[in-house]
């Protein structure tokens, strides 16, 4: 199993577009956002599990779960996990990595160093977009 890990953290100072609900189930696969290079980009959340992000005792956010790919062919996934105000959802810092997976591979992801934040209010959101 080989992956190849493209890992930044970036702080973002506006407000993240709004997003309407999808209405037909086809509309609901297709994501926004930076997808990186992958072709035929899909929301894959359900390939992230046992997700657990939280900050140490001096403030510093880290995040960790498991990535399996449950499909017949080999998928390339790219992680972002965002820290984000949790009434105004306003993305504080983000990081994000890419990983490649053979069928049925699981392969545990962490995150460390998201960012340094001392107050309340805030929570980790991960999204994950899975393609060829």
């Amino acid at each position: 199993m080989s992956s190849l890990v493209i890992s930044g953290c970036s702080m973002v100072g506006s407000a993240p577009e709004s997003t309407t609900p999808a209405s037909d189930a086809a509309a609901r696969t297709r994501v926004s956002g930076e997808t990186g290079d992958l072709h035929d980009p899909r929301g894959t959340i359900g390939a992230l599990t046992d997700f657990v992000c939280e900050p140490d005792e001096n403030g510093t956010w880290a995040a960790e779960g498991d990535l399996s790919n449950a499909t017949d062919g080999t998928l390339r996934y790219l992680v972002t996990v965002n820290l984000i105000e949790s009434t105004s959802h306003r993305v504080l810092a983000s990081a994000d990595a890419a990983y490649e997976l053979q069928p049925g591979a699981k392969e545990h992801v962490a995150f460390s160093d998201i960012a340094i934040s001392a107050g309340a209010g805030e929570e980790c959101v991960p999204r994950v977009v899975g393609g060829e």
